[in-house]
């Protein structure tokens, strides 16, 4: 219930500063730095999470970050986003169970609405964070949530700043913080942060500052697509076949159809050879205590969408399994990730390094990396 009333309170703030932006807004400043204060709580997003969550956690972040100018269409298009990086801190109540995070971050802010007085943003992070309290079977193992030291980073935040002063500005909003393992080491059901903040930034301009391109963003010359990706993945079964980790390799065909030169909507067919998937607690009335060799070949669908910043792009999508030899946790799936493209984002083919994480039932079940390439038509 919480997420549809943020959801209408964001609604009520796009609302609101469309008021103040009749007429488009170009920011003024080439680079800047910030710092926050957030507060929140580790909530149990499944029933299996053992740690006990009895008290607050406070968050202390620091990022600076360019201002693009336009130079490129997509930064013209994604009206003039920001690109940074940070460090973040999340001092949980509990540490003596599931210990602190500390995280080094890249991060691009989005400006839904910008005006005179305030913007209203959306800032995605991406990075690596550090767990200081891991899982151990006999000092902490009751930290089903935490198996690995390194993990894998993301926060997504929407922000109102507010322009209080020439140079200054103050920074609020809400975010959501996770990091985990990606299923690379078992237990791996993560640490979920939702969180309010304050803080303020200060925003420069650069004595060498190149002047903003306005010029309109022309059209994509094309707005189909058809590509191929092969993946490796691999993912922790201790529980099964001690400390040891089984690989997953996949192929995958899909298509994609352009809204404009940074968006695309794309639809495929997923063929994947899990040689861990057997193993795993659901089917271990099938296995028994024997070790099967053979991997489980799973068949599936998916939709995703994929927003482009020049050669980087990042990637969502949802998919439903239509054959599997062994009972899955679930028949839907989810994946988040990255791709890094080796050509412009003009070009007509664009070969790439994939980097993702499949997820199901809100818990990542393994990490994978990956080349594809893609045609345009």
């Amino acid at each position: 219930m919480i997420f549809y009333r943020i959801f209408f309170i964001c609604l009520f703030f796009i609302k609101l500063t469309n008021l103040f932006a009749k007429e488009k807004i170009i920011p003024n400043h080439n680079f800047g730095i910030d710092a926050s204060y957030q507060i929140g709580k580790v909530f149990k997003h499944t029933k299996n999470f053992q740690p006990t969550i009895t008290g607050a956690t406070n968050v202390f972040q620091i990022s600076a970050f360019k201002q693009t100018n336009g130079k490129k269409d997509w930064q013209r298009k994604l009206k003039y986003p920001e690109l940074g990086g940070g460090f973040i801190a999340l001092l949980h109540h509990n540490s003596d169970t599931i210990g602190n995070g500390y995280a080094a971050f890249a991060y691009f802010t989005y400006p839904f609405v910008r005006s005179r007085f305030v913007d209203f943003i959306l800032r995605f992070s991406g990075g690596f964070a550090y767990d200081s309290n891991v899982y151990d079977e006999q000092s902490n193992p009751v930290n089903n949530a935490m198996a690995s030291p390194i993990n894998i980073f993301v926060e997504a935040r929407l922000g109102l700043n507010f322009k209080i002063y020439k140079n200054v500005e103050l920074i609020t909003g809400i975010a959501f913080a996770h990091y985990s393992s990606g299923g690379t080491r078992l237990p791996n059901l993560g640490l979920n942060t939702p969180t309010f903040l304050l803080g303020l930034r200060y925003i420069g301009i650069s004595k060498k500052a190149t002047p903003f391109n306005t010029d309109p963003v022309e059209k994509s010359q094309y707005k189909n697509e058809l590509g191929f990706l092969l993946n490796t993945g691999w993912s922790d079964i201790t529980k099964f076949d001690k400390d040891k980790s089984h690989i997953i390799t996949s192929g995958s065909v899909q298509y994609a159809r352009y809204f404009n030169i940074v968006n695309k909507l794309y639809c495929g067919a997923l063929l994947e050879f899990d040689f861990g998937q057997p193993h795993l607690q659901e089917n271990r009335l099938l296995v028994q205590d024997k070790l099967i060799k053979k991997a489980a070949s799973r068949m599936s669908i998916y939709v995703g969408n994929e927003i482009a910043f020049g050669r980087t792009s990042i990637f969502y999508a949802l998919g439903v399994y239509l054959f599997t030899p062994y009972k899955m946790f679930t028949p839907i799936y989810f994946k988040i990730g990255t791709n890094i493209n080796f050509l412009a984002l003009g070009k007509k083919n664009r070969p790439y390094f994939n980097f993702g994480v499949k997820a199901h039932a809100g818990i990542a079940s393994y990490t994978e990396i990956g080349l594809g390439s893609n045609f345009k038509y």
